[in-house]
């Protein structure tokens, strides 16, 4: 049995996610997300997760799939909310996507697997080299430029 990926809140309360097909049908319905075909190339879902850039629709995904787990602890949706930021927004995605991998059918879950590890290197090399362009010399060349030709324009305007 694959264990079920969990995550802790910022209320150090600990929730287990798990898929299944009446949550998959509700992703469907509600976002138009069809988790049969999560690892198309023409799916940019899976992408906008990993990235970070699909909160507004990872929460409520979140909550649907912990809504037992939160009746059971008498956890509001609000508060369940108020209890994700930052890092724990970073797990609760990795758990959500460790979720859909595992309900897979098994003969798609390497292929899937390794297509979320592509994701996640590129997004981490765009990172990179996102803060190393910020960090440059050239870079902090031209924003002295741009700051003194404010200055000279404010001093002589």
């Amino acid at each position: 049995m694959t264990p079920k990926p969990s995550f802790t809140d910022t209320q150090d309360r600990e929730w287990t996610l798990e898929l299944n097909a009446g949550h998959v049908l509700r992703l469907h319905d509600t976002y138009g997300i069809d988790v049969g075909r999560a690892a198309d190339q023409n799916d940019s879902f899976l992408a906008e997760l990993v990235n970070g850039d699909n909160i507004i629709t990872l929460l409520p995904m979140l909550a649907m799939m912990t809504e037992r787990e939160r009746a059971d602890r008498n956890v509001s949706t609000d508060k369940f909310y108020e209890a994700l930021g930052g890092d724990v927004l970073v797990d609760a995605t990795s758990a959500f996507l460790q979720a859909i991998v595992n309900f897979t059918p098994p003969h798609k879950r390497a292929p899937l697997q390794a297509a979320l590890t592509r994701v996640r290197q590129g997004t981490e090399m765009a990172s990179t080299k996102v803060t190393q362009i910020i960090n440059s010399p050239e870079t902090e060349e031209r924003i002295n430029q741009i700051v003194d030709k404010a200055a000279s324009q404010a001093f002589t305007g």
